[in-house]
């Protein structure tokens, strides 16, 4: 293995280990819950988005994941757009779908597990394309932000997370 190839696992490593101690190492010992969100509190959201290349180059949906805490209770919403191709401009979007539920532990767990492979795929080369979906994970109070952009459109994590949180809608 190269000395790049090396650094970017060993970065990798230390991104994921990171990112769990942000969202939830700060508590003390009796206060967590051990799955990881567990310092998402107030008005602080976790924002997971996919971008789908509907339309090759010019883009396509929206697909948004809220994760956020009300009355101490963890909770989701799950909203998508359309757009009519060829032509898919940001103004006649609309949404189609929009869920919404209560997570349990099971599902909190999936949420980490999503970021972790979301944060080692963001170091993934996959080369460079003017299509793909475009995946991308934000904190809002803490300025956190992962972007992964999947030019072959191999990866469905976002996909199989939806479809664990809200079902087969």
């Amino acid at each position: 293995m190269d000395n790049t190839r090396v650094f970017r696992m060993s970065f990798a490593s230390g991104m994921v280990l990171s990112l769990v101690c942000l969202l939830s190492c700060s508590r003390s010992g009796s206060e967590k819950s051990g799955q990881g969100l567990d310092n998402l509190r107030g008005s602080d959201t976790l924002i997971l988005r996919g971008h789908f290349a509907d339309c090759g180059e010019w883009g396509g949906h929206h697909e948004v994941i809220r994760i956020y805490r009300q009355d101490n209770a963890l909770r989701a919403t799950y909203e998508r757009d359309t757009v009519k191709c060829p032509d898919p401009s940001y103004f006649n979007r609309r949404i189609v779908e929009s869920l919404e539920g209560q997570l349990d532990q099971s599902m909190e767990k999936r949420i980490v597990a999503y970021l972790q492979s979301l944060t080692e795929r963001t170091f993934l080369d996959e080369g460079i394309s003017n299509a793909g979906d475009v995946y991308a994970a934000t904190r809002e109070d803490m300025g956190l932000e992962l972007v992964y952009r999947n030019y072959n459109q191999n990866w469905n994590g976002f996909a199989e997370l939806k479809r664990s949180l809200f079902g087969d809608q």
